[in-house]
């Protein structure tokens, strides 16, 4: 995908194509898996968004269509509902199951204060029922970034604590697999220069609680466990830390060797994360055992894009092509 106008699907173990390739008219920006596997969607810079099947690869539904282009999408955790946000500062609900008539549009800007950014990340909670979006607004001559729910159900925005408004924008916001909490990663775009934090809330019955989770140096990477229990994040500072999410509290640390570069992907476990090195080689490394990391490839800029299976057994990470490895015995395949 990525700077082409087509996908290519691939089975993870044989790596065979399992049909034409799916197009668009300009370069691909976004793409998701249903949670079933059964379906797959992807937006454009053409400004829409498509639903194939994965058993035959024709496409469900007519295209999905914005002013702007499409990036970022995500399905509902029952498949019925697709979130696409655009340039255009609309993010739009989608109704799967009764397209083309029943589209939901929903404008970012008629339910938030301030104004939306669009193109900065958003999420929505596996059930489909609350979305974090990002406000900015001006205060005392400064730009500052907001993050707020919004309910999906009432299209209204949520009551829940809100962080201190922040001058940068959060690089990462991410909903655990039970939807009840959800986190987002703070002081990412500034970088090394100054502190940053992870934002986590934490929904018990009615009540949202709101925890800050400190880092010296700005997060550039964040994962949840399987189970919701930890927060895995690493930053600027090269520490790998574990962090619980009962009570925001730190569970441990690591410091990572001095030839860490930066980190591309954490596994559901925490126990392994795909990283790159001074040198550019694009590792895994065994966060239990740090001497014992694995080179998968050793070229300048390797690994732009590098992602775990839910299970944390496999990863796919790419440059110029795609790669499929076993996360267990660091084995790997081309697939392209």
């Amino acid at each position: 995908a990525d700077i082409n106008p087509w996908i290519t699907v691939r089975d993870a173990d044989s790596h065979a194509a399992l049909f034409a390739p799916l197009r668009f008219d300009s370069p691909v920006r976004c793409w998701a898996f249903s949670l079933d596997g059964l379906r797959f969607a992807a937006g454009s810079d053409d400004g829409t968004a498509c639903v194939w099947s994965l058993e035959t690869g024709e496409p469900l539904i007519p295209r999905l269509r914005h002013v702007g282009y499409v990036n970022a999408l995500q399905f509902s955790s029952d498949g019925t509902r697709l979130l696409t946000t655009s340039d255009d500062r609309t993010a739009k609900i989608w109704d799967l199951t009764a397209l083309p008539e029943a589209a939901k549009p929903l404008r970012l800007d008629s339910l938030v204060v301030g104004e939306p950014v669009s193109y900065f990340p958003h999420a929505m909670s596996p059930d489909g029922h609350r979305l974090i979006v990002v406000s900015r607004e001006f205060r005392a001559g400064k730009r500052l970034f907001v993050l707020r729910a919004v309910n999906l159900r009432t299209l209204a925005e949520e009551g829940v604590p809100l962080p201190s408004p922040d001058e940068d924008f959060p690089g990462q916001i991410q909903f655990d697999n039970s939807g009840r909490q959800w986190a987002a990663a703070l002081g990412w775009f500034q970088g090394n220069g100054r502190s940053g934090s992870i934002s986590l809330w934490r929904r018990e019955g009615e009540e949202v609680r709101l925890f800050t989770l400190p880092h010296p140096k700005a997060v550039t990477l964040f994962q949840f466990s399987a189970d919701g229990e930890q927060i895995f994040s690493l930053g600027d500072d090269r520490v790998f830390r574990a962090w619980h999410t009962t009570n925001g509290t730190l569970a441990t640390e690591v410091k990572m060797p001095n030839d860490f570069r930066s980190a591309r992907a954490i596994s559901p476990d925490g126990k392994r994360v795909v990283v790159t090195w001074k040198n550019a080689d694009l590792r895994l490394f065994d966060v239990e055992n740090p001497q014992a990391n694995t080179v998968l490839l050793t070229t300048w800029g390797a690994g732009s894009i590098a992602r775990f299976s839910p299970e944390g057994q496999r990863f796919v990470w790419s440059w110029g092509a795609g790669h499929i490895s076993d996360a267990r015995r660091s084995e790997e395949r081309r697939v392209g």
